[in-house]
């Protein structure tokens, strides 16, 4: 199977590529990510022209658990693995997009496809 765009992309080092010490990072939680925050309606009007979607959101009540604001802290990675994103959002959400089109090519019947027929 294809690699994932994370796995792909310019991201963290890693104990098994002499990043952090094993022991320095195990059993830890670590968020990779870009550091900054990036709201629902950006990623969608980011999103239109990489698949090609011209509709517009669809908004509905407030539900329980939905979450509002959202900030991934990346500084334990940075701290134990010494990671420094290398690809911004908007680049990663381009290749993110681009890999799964590769697969829906590459016919890959395990990998979700992108559905930009709607608009």
């Amino acid at each position: 199977m294809a690699k994932t765009p994370e796995q792909e992309m310019d991201g963290p080092s890693t104990p098994e590529a002499g990043g952090a010490p094993a022991a320095q990072a195990a059993g830890k939680v670590f968020n990779v990510a870009t550091g900054r925050r990036v709201t629902l309606n950006e990623t969608f009007k980011l999103l239109q022209p990489l698949t090609s979607y011209s509709g517009s959101p669809a908004y509905a009540a407030e539900r329980g658990g939905d979450i509002k604001h959202s900030l991934a802290d990346i500084s334990l990675a940075e701290q134990h693995l010494g990671y420094t994103p290398k690809v911004n959002f908007e680049e990663g959400l381009q290749r993110t997009v681009e890999w799964y089109r590769s697969q829906e090519k590459a016919g890959d019947a395990r990998t979700p496809v992108l559905k930009t027929s709607r608009s």
